[in-house]
Formats: structure tokens, C-alpha cells, sequence
């Protein structure tokens, strides 16, 4: 009987080491992530907008105001941008009207379309200044936004 006793024991032993939970796996190597550095320098032309901006607020006469600079503008009103980088919207309020003009750097192509264009008013080595042109003759404002911006 302790035959049998010693052989239900060690049968019971190696039944129960069996249905226990396998031993953990090793810690998982962190394999590093492929990290791209960042260019030193950005492409394209840096817009010295609060060099303008200054400018612009001293310049132009109350009540109006720079109210909104829009980054990353396609292209001005009534054009598809072909190629070149994007530019900048400008909006200019006196409380009623509104004015608007497009900075765009001078290498900018496009195409026109539709009934309202902007023209391009004025060039310099890097930006080209675009407005609609019944707007931007009948604005007096227009020479001063010239001047601030540096197209004259």
C-alpha cells in the first residue's frame, strides 16, 4: 500500500506541476524608434511678419487696423496656384470695410480664373503684393501698405 501511496503522491505531483502557469518570458528588447533629424534651417522664404505688422500699425491711420494674417495661402483670389510656395493674407478693418491683400513670394506661378482676379500691384526681390484691383485703386490706404510691407 505505500507502493501505491508513494506512486498516486508523485503521479499527483507531476500532474499538478504540469497544469501550473508557464514560467515569463524575458524582458523584450525596446528596439529604438528610426528617428529622422529635422532640417537646421527651414526651406523656403521666412516672411518678417512682425517686422510688418509693426509697420503696418504704426503706419496706417485710425480706424484702421490689421485684423487677420492667414499662413499658407494657395494662391490669391481668383488664381490656382501651378508652383511656388504658399503666402500670406492680410485683412485690413476699419469697423465696416474690409480690405484685403495677398503676399506671395515673387517666384509664384499660377493660372486665373473666374470673374473676380486679384493683379499683382507691386514686386520686389522676394514677394509679389496681389489685391483686387477695383479695391486696391479705390483704397487710399494702398501706397501706405506698399511702404510697410517694403515694396516701396
Amino acid at each position: 500500500m505505500n507502493l501505491r501511496l508513494l506512486c498516486s503522491a508523485l503521479l499527483l505531483a507531476l500532474c499538478a506541476g504540469c497544469a501550473s502557469d508557464p514560467p515569463p518570458l524575458p524582458p523584450r528588447r525596446q528596439e529604438t524608434p528610426d528617428y529622422r533629424l529635422a532640417e537646421k534651417h527651414p526651406t523656403g522664404i521666412l516672411v518678417p511678419i512682425d517686422e510688418w505688422k509693426l509697420n503696418l500699425e504704426q503706419e496706417l491711420p485710425a480706424p484702421w487696423k490689421l485684423a487677420d494674417v492667414r499662413a499658407q495661402i494657395a494662391s490669391p483670389k481668383g488664381w490656382t496656384r501651378l508652383g511656388g510656395d504658399r503666402g500670406l493674407e492680410l485683412a485690413f478693418l476699419n469697423g465696416e470695410q474690409q480690405q484685403r491683400f495677398w503676399v506671395m513670394p515673387a517666384a509664384f506661378k499660377g493660372q486665373t480664373h473666374g470673374e473676380q482676379v486679384a493683379e499683382q500691384i507691386a514686386i520686389n526681390d522676394q514677394f509679389a503684393l496681389y489685391a483686387l484691383p477695383e479695391a486696391a485703386a479705390s483704397w487710399d490706404h494702398t501706397p501706405t501698405v506698399k511702404q510697410a510691407l517694403g515694396f516701396e
